[in-house]
């Protein structure tokens, strides 16, 4: 954002519509992440519960069918100059309305018109009114909301390369949205699914068919408010990243690293693996390149009940170097690379508007300079579990394949829970192992260090 697009006028949003607007110039002009942007504004404003789904219903709507939308309110005008930023934002949020919601077109417009008159100008405005109008003549008999992603041309098509044609079909075909939000149950799966559902008896609960800790939740709010959350009986976990936990397969005594830790939701996953027995014993130590990180974990752990000392942090680059952990000495080890994110796209769309094609390449050379280097810390015999959340072949076999010829490691074709890999030793996690299609796409390689 430069000088010439200053924010919309600082004080808390009055409605849901005028509170999706703002979030998503956030995204497009600022290169914002919809969902601190979205947390943030709802936490300001403080609106009722029904204009607040409609702003979070709003915001992820127009970022999954952006590019259609685009085309729509490009369609008519006579210039295909930039936008003013707010003002596109404001006409692809009431377009995302009047195509696939039920609302009234009037009560659509006259909102957006005033919102971008008051924030901006008049002639903005009018031309905004002028081109709505329009899109409004155009409106569905039965407006409904969008039942697949809108993606660019060039990632359909690396997909069906990728993929094969049924999963990348699978992959950006219709499937029910937005995705449940997935919870990770520490402890009776059942019990949790009857505590919520007395909570919240409108609630919908599945048992997840991957992960023998997930459930998938709609209609429950905010996770946080649900029964048993500050008593630390679940975490927020999306099911494919639970099974790239359990891939691990970490026991109490071993020494385990989580090379990539992040803010540490596989950390504390892996942790709870460890602790199942009882015992106190092991190692279970979290790395990132980005240290600061590593400190988010504090809250977390002693909401679960752990002490932040159980997880020993150490900010390192594992890209370049080792960082004084000593080689050959973990028993597992995880690398959750750094990746495109692409299969995750139907939860963060702001993703497509960030990642090109030359990114994968890019970033596959990254990965396979930090699991070359981790290779050196595993120890004779043990474990090392590869996995990114994208579907590309580049980010998955394209690593693996190279890592294991060059270093002599065997790539394990043994499968996680009930998924078996394919015939190149991948776990490929999508909505094509997933009953209920809300899975996303991750990769998932195991390898073993020579005796």
């Amino acid at each position: 954002m430069n000088a010439r697009t200053p924010r919309p006028a600082e004080a808390p949003a009055k409605t849901g519509r005028e509170l999706a607007a703002r979030v998503v110039f956030r995204v497009l002009a600022e290169d914002a992440w919809a969902s601190p942007s979205l947390d943030g504004e709802l936490s300001r404003a403080r609106l009722p519960p029904s204009e607040s789904g409609r702003a979070t219903d709003l915001v992820y709507g127009v970022l999954r069918v952006l590019p259609a939308l685009d085309e729509a309110i490009d369609q008519h005008r006579p210039r295909r100059d930039p936008l003013e930023p707010f003002t596109r934002a404001c006409m692809l949020t009431a377009s995302y309305e009047l195509l696939h919601t039920p609302e009234k077109p009037w009560a659509i417009l006259d909102e957006t018109v005033g919102l971008i008159r008051r924030e901006r100008a008049e002639a903005l405005s009018r031309f905004a009114n002028a081109v709505l109008r329009k899109i409004a003549a155009q409106r569905p008999t039965e407006p409904a909301r969008p039942k697949q992603i809108v993606l660019p041309r060039w990632l359909d098509a690396l997909l069906v390369k990728d993929l094969g044609a049924d999963r990348a079909r699978a992959f950006t075909g219709e499937r029910p949205m937005p995705p449940p939000t997935s919870l990770r149950a520490r402890g009776d799966r059942d019990a949790l699914i009857e505590a919520i559902h007395e909570a919240r008896p409108e609630a919908e609960l599945t048992r997840g068919a991957m992960s023998a800790h997930a459930i998938l939740a709609r209609g429950v709010g905010d996770p946080r408010k649900l029964p048993g959350f500050e008593r630390g009986q679940m975490t927020m976990m999306d099911e494919a990243s639970q099974l790239v936990a359990e891939a691990v397969g970490a026991r109490a005594g071993e020494r385990v690293l989580d090379a990539c830790a992040g803010r540490g939701g596989k950390t504390i996953a892996i942790l709870d693996a460890m602790r199942a027995s009882g015992e106190d014993d092991g190692e279970l130590i979290a790395c990132d390149d980005h240290p600061e990180k590593l400190l988010r974990m504090d809250d977390e752990l002693s909401r679960l009940g752990h002490r932040p000392a159980d997880v020993v942090r150490r900010g390192v680059d594992l890209s370049v170097g080792l960082g004084g952990l000593e080689e050959r000495s973990f028993d597992r080890v995880l690398v959750d690379a750094p990746c495109t994110g692409l299969g995750t796209v139907h939860r963060r769309p702001e993703i497509l508007l960030r990642v090109i094609e030359e990114d994968i390449a890019r970033l596959r050379e990254l990965q396979l300079a930090i699991a070359r280097n981790v290779t050196k810390l595993v120890r004779p015999g043990g474990v090392l579990v590869y996995a990114v959340c994208s579907p590309t072949r580049a980010e998955g076999i394209g690593v693996v394949s190279p890592l294991a010829r060059e270093t002599g490691f065997t790539i394990l074709r043994e499968p996680v829970g009930n998924l078996a890999c394919d015939d190149d030793g991948m776990i490929r996690l999508g909505p094509w192992c997933d009953p209920h299609a809300s899975c996303d796409g991750f990769q998932i390689a195991r390898l073993r260090r020579p005796d």
